[in-house]
């Protein structure tokens, strides 16, 4: 709702007066300075046909539905008939002409930004020693026997954190790896290294 003091500010700098609150924005008559507010709220640029912060007007038509909410309840419940249509002629105009002068420019631009993003890849070389450092800390951590020790422990650890690595398309499946049979593997595994040198 801290979108929505930021609205109100815009608006009564406006010029729509400064004791006025919110609820009296929530009119049919007062839709097109409540769009241009959210416009200059969410940093709209023409130059770029873009917002600065397209989420926050999404944030904003978001809470003036449930602004809108708010004071159709208030008027039902205070028997104030023309409350409850100025906030019903305000969502039904917030259905037909928001979607077009808001929310398609804001989702356009957060698509386009998801879609600009860089995504690095770690270089070969550095999985190869991400590679070699879970394995050799796996069999240093197995080559102690015993119970369940705070060394065999790491090794678990060790091990999930490989499968989890190199296993990034299906991580449920490993996920659904009981850990019993996760170190039964990895002791039959090292036994048979050790059986094979």
């Amino acid at each position: 709702m801290r979108e929505c003091g930021r609205l109100l500010q815009c608006l009564r700098a406006s010029g729509q007066g400064t004791g006025i609150s919110m609820s009296d924005f929530i009119k049919p008559g007062s839709f097109d300075a409540v769009i241009a507010a959210v416009a200059e709220t969410a940093q709209w640029q023409s130059a770029s046909a873009s917002y600065a912060t397209p989420s926050m007007a999404l944030k904003l038509g978001h809470n003036l539905r449930k602004l809108a909410a708010i004071k159709t309840t208030r008027a039902i419940k205070s028997d104030d008939e023309v409350s409850r249509v100025e906030a019903q002629l305000f969502v039904e105009l917030m259905d037909k002409e928001y979607q077009e002068k808001v929310s398609s420019a804001a989702l356009t631009n957060l698509s386009e930004r998801k879609f600009n993003t860089v995504k690095t890849l770690p270089t070969s070389e550095d999985l190869k020693k991400l590679s070699d450092y879970l394995t050799a800390g796996i069999q240093a951590a197995l080559s102690s026997t015993g119970t369940m020790t705070p060394q065999e422990f790491k090794s678990l650890q060790l091990v999930m954190t490989r499968l989890l690595t190199f296993n990034r398309r299906r991580p449920m499946e490993v996920e659904s790896i009981r850990c019993q049979i996760l170190v039964i593997a990895v002791f039959l595994n090292v036994f048979h290294n050790v059986m094979h040198e």
